[in-house]
């Protein structure tokens, strides 16, 4: 885990609106960070968090909510999660639910008043759940600006061939649905890659998404990526 910290904004590669007020992020491998840098520091966004974890602890929305005035949903089947959401006064709406039986057509139309979201996080284990958890959003009838998905082609405890196809089919799904790959591999200090990261190209400029697009997919370190080191 590398934390952005204030010392650091000269470095900082992306910076957006209200970053000087930002004293660290809680994300593990910066996706908060990212989803404000993409949006330039947006307020009152929202999001669609599937493998919350804790509510601050590497959480990629606690800033957003916290600093920027986000709120959205936020599910995750652990009962613990959900009292560290009460816990930590967060006001996302919590669903402690095993993500894979969910309506996301129906959780979407009642919680969102337009088809667009700002954000979608998806992180569940082992990751062809995260996968099969990706086919079940309804990727024809909303739009997602951001998009971090936790891929975990590391995985030691799930074979090659499965790691493969878990990030090449969710690339696939993605990009046929029009977004665009711009940072993948992403890992964390470890160098463990796990993370591909996604912008709408029906929303953002050709401009904007040349400016976050790496030129390589290789392994790199997250922090890397956003500091420019």
């Amino acid at each position: 885990m590398y934390l952005y910290k204030k010392e650091m904004y000269d470095s900082f590669r992306f910076k957006f609106d209200g970053i000087e007020d930002i004293e660290q992020n809680y994300s593990q491998c910066m996706q908060d960070m990212f989803v404000l840098s993409a949006l330039n520091g947006k307020r009152n966004g929202k999001f669609l968090e599937i493998g919350a974890f804790m509510a601050k602890f590497i959480s990629n929305t606690y800033l957003l909510e916290r600093n920027f005035d986000w709120n959205g949903i936020s599910i995750d089947i652990e009962r613990s999660s959900a009292q560290s959401f009460v816990g930590d006064g967060r006001t996302a709406k919590f669903i402690l639910s095993d993500a894979l039986v969910l309506d996301y057509e129906k959780i979407l139309s009642e919680n969102f008043e337009n088809k667009r979201v700002d954000y979608l996080q998806i992180d569940i284990e082992p990751n062809i759940n995260t996968l099969s958890c990706l086919k079940l959003i309804p990727l024809d009838k909303y739009r997602f600006s951001v998009i971090t998905y936790e891929h975990d082609h590391y995985d030691p405890q799930t074979s090659t061939e499965i790691n493969d196809m878990v990030r090449d089919e969710s690339r696939r799904i993605l990009k046929e649905n029009g977004y665009v790959l711009v940072a993948g591999n992403l890992s964390n200090i470890d160098q463990n890659e796990m993370e591909d990261w996604f912008l709408d190209g029906q929303y953002f400029s050709e401009e904007v998404i040349n400016k976050f697009k790496r030129k390589e997919d290789t392994t790199l370190p997250s922090h890397l990526y956003m500091l420019g080191v």
